[in-house]
């Protein structure tokens, strides 16, 4: 698609690579689009349900693929992600001290209980030998011998032994309360989350992809968006002038069983409630970091909720990388999404959520360059053609009940910031070298 003179060219804030081989596609994409700029997203595959963790993420192919598209004609950013492999191997080194400190406190309690059966049993010893001490004067002397008979069935002894198990009065011995540093947030640490970002500055990276949001990472990483891990990334990247691109929640039909294969419901995952409103503080916790929501945080139903939202986080904005769940749901009531995106207008970037993955790398499976420029033009014409112009509901849940979509016809003054300003003016104008030791 040829960019029109009607309509500003687009620049692509959200396309997802991780197959340098597919570089050539990638080029042939931001041509036949007419593309003014992209931004390449990299994704952990550490930590996530079915992906290998080896390489824990597409980083490498991703810089790889912006080296090979310097000179591409159009500026081309990347967007790195951080390594979960040691927040991931100290969860799981925590759970195992967890699981041995149970089995120790289990046979603590067994061994508290067989103190306890041994002090029963000698008070029952010294019991019998006081009734025949007062049997008679003539086995006095046999009587003197039950103390140590006592002794001899451990009460003095077991005792003292059982005094370890509690220590003075059941306080913890000192030091017991002090907890070494993790790993990943010592300073000094590679592992530390400010440490990644800065290293991902270093290698030429233009911004960070966190993907830590997502149901089912959130749950393997055991945080929520303020999790101290992200906010500490984020304030690095707030501090280096970093955009930050953060997956938060999923559709919030994704909850009910009724979304068959891609429920979430029973799992052990977050509610959707939890992940917008840790989205909002985590917005508080970095107010220097530029935080941009895809997929309109998941809240195409509820704009209202959405413009509070962004009116309470200066700092956070929007990109409309459809995931295609919010067609059918804008266009329900097209004058109110309209009316949104004219007031928002500068807090939204249009992104594609293409793909370029390899075709084999299981979860994420890679789309054909048809299929990427399709979802691209799906978006453009979307929020371009008239009211009267409508277009196929690619998305599953809600295709039986509207298989069309009405698009919204946004006028030029919206649709200038939205498809390339906002891009332009979030990013610098060139992006970072890639730093040629890598």
């Amino acid at each position: 698609m040829s960019s029109s003179p009607a309509r500003p060219p687009l620049f692509d804030f959200h396309c997802h690579g991780g197959d340098a081989s597919r570089t050539g596609e990638i080029a042939a994409y931001i041509r036949e689009e007419g593309l003014s700029g992209l931004v390449l997203l990299s994704l952990p595959t550490a930590g996530v349900p079915g992906a290998p963790e080896d390489p824990p993420h597409f980083n490498a192919a991703v810089l790889e693929s912006k080296r090979r598209l310097a000179d591409a004609g159009v500026p081309v950013y990347a967007f790195g992600c951080l390594d979960h492999r040691p927040r991931l191997a100290r969860l799981a080194a925590e759970a195992a001290a967890g699981a041995a400190e149970a089995v120790e406190a289990v046979e603590a309690e067994e061994a508290e209980e067989a103190v306890r059966r041994a002090e029963a049993s000698a008070a029952d010893g010294i019991a019998a030998a006081g009734a025949a001490r007062a049997a008679g004067a003539a086995r006095a002397a046999g009587a003197a011998s039950i103390g140590p008979a006592a002794g001899a069935a451990g009460v003095g002894p077991a005792s003292a032994a059982a005094a370890p198990l509690t220590g003075d009065n059941g306080a913890e011995p000192p030091g017991a309360a002090f907890e070494e540093p993790r790993p990943e947030s010592r300073p000094e640490s590679p592992a530390a989350p400010a440490a990644q970002v800065a290293a991902l500055a270093e290698a030429g990276f233009d911004g960070l992809k966190l993907w830590a949001g997502k149901p089912e990472l959130a749950a393997a990483l055991n945080l929520l968006p303020d999790d101290p891990y992200l906010v500490e990334a984020c304030r690095e990247a707030g501090r280096l002038g970093l955009p930050v691109i953060f997956h938060v929640a999923d559709p919030p039909e994704f909850w009910r069983p009724e979304a068959g294969g891609l429920s979430l419901a029973g799992r052990d995952v977050p509610d959707f409630e939890d992940f917008i409103d840790g989205a909002a503080r985590l917005c508080r916790e970095a107010p220097r970091a530029v935080l941009v929501f895809p997929h309109l945080l998941f809240l195409a139903d509820r704009l209202e909720r959405l413009d509070r939202f962004l009116e309470e986080a200066p700092n956070a904005m929007l990109d409309l990388a459809p995931g295609n769940y919010f067609y059918a749901e804008l266009a329900r009531n097209p004058e109110a999404a309209s009316a949104f995106f004219a007031r928002r207008r500068k807090r939204i970037l249009f992104g594609s959520d293409g793909f370029f993955f390899p075709p084999e790398a299981r979860p994420f499976a890679g789309d054909s360059l048809e299929s990427n420029r399709r979802r691209c033009r799906r978006l453009a014409e979307f929020l371009s053609e008239p009211r009267s112009r409508r277009i196929e509901n690619p998305y599953p849940l809600s295709r039986e009940t509207t298989p069309e979509a009405a698009c919204l016809g946004l006028t030029d003054s919206v649709l200038g910031p939205i498809l390339s300003g906002n891009a332009r003016r979030l990013l610098p104008r060139s992006p970072k070298p890639v730093r040629e030791d890598l």
